[in-house]
């Protein structure tokens, strides 16, 4: 029998079983609720309000319309800059790699968030092994991309970077969670759990772990994949 091939599609940012699209890791998560975003879009709405009242602007439609989707483009905004720290972290964590996999002491630059990243892996003894890993589950069938794995302090673990101003869910941890799944079912075994490493825009660090000895995050992620898709069936049935 055919061995069946995983490929991401690098311009439609997709990923495939051979012809069939696997859904992402992230995705996935989205069904999960997220109340802290609610919040934070709402409060994003009055500020937006609250400086043109300061400024004694009159309340257009097209202002009110700007209130709504002022949440959205603080957001783009962020992850851009969020984009730029992973960029940093990555090009670090590849130059270690390149150079057998322990951490170094160059690459950190003048950005403060990548200083912090690298002040942690030579703190902890770590050491690299992989970067920007594509990951998939044979049984499962989804997919994701793993910020990095790496041994901390002789622990083998999964590792992701976040430039969020906190960790308000489980998101993160069954996350990584899936990543390790799909790792193992790869043929990757030895992975004693994760780490998530959260560089604040703020100039905050923290380091959290996490041994799923238990299976208990894992189990979690694949309910949350069975929401996933009984929800997509709903919506592609209501399409017709």
């Amino acid at each position: 029998m055919k061995t069946p091939t995983f490929r991401f599609d690098e311009i439609k940012h997709k990923y495939y079983l051979d012809d069939e699209l696997l859904p992402g890791v992230t995705t996935i998560l989205g069904t999960l609720a997220k109340p802290a975003l609610i919040q934070w879009a709402a409060n994003c709405a009055v500020d937006f309000i609250q400086v043109c009242v300061d400024e004694k602007l009159e309340l257009t439609p097209e202002l009110l319309k700007d209130a709504r989707t002022a949440h959205a483009k603080k957001r783009d905004k962020a992850a851009d800059a969020g984009t730029d720290v992973h960029a940093l972290c990555e090009e670090y964590i590849k130059s270690c790699i390149a150079q057998g996999g322990e951490a170094g002491k160059a690459g950190a630059g003048d950005n403060e968030q990548v200083r912090k990243f690298v002040k942690w892996a030579q703190d902890n003894k770590v050491v690299f092994g992989e970067s920007e890993k594509k990951v998939y589950s044979p049984i499962e069938k989804y997919a994701g991309t793993v910020d990095f794995t790496a041994t901390v302090n002789g622990k083998r673990l999964v590792g992701d970077i976040k430039t969020t101003s906190g960790i308000y869910d489980l998101s993160p941890l069954l996350q990584c969670a899936a990543y390790q799944f799909c790792l193992e079912e790869m043929g990757e075994t030895g992975y004693e759990g994760s780490v998530i490493i959260r560089l604040g825009k703020d100039g905050s660090f923290e380091e959290f772990y996490r041994y799923d000895s238990g299976g208990e995050d894992k189990q979690t992620f694949l309910s949350l994949l069975k929401v996933y898709r009984a929800l997509t069936k709903f919506k592609n049935q209501n399409k017709k």
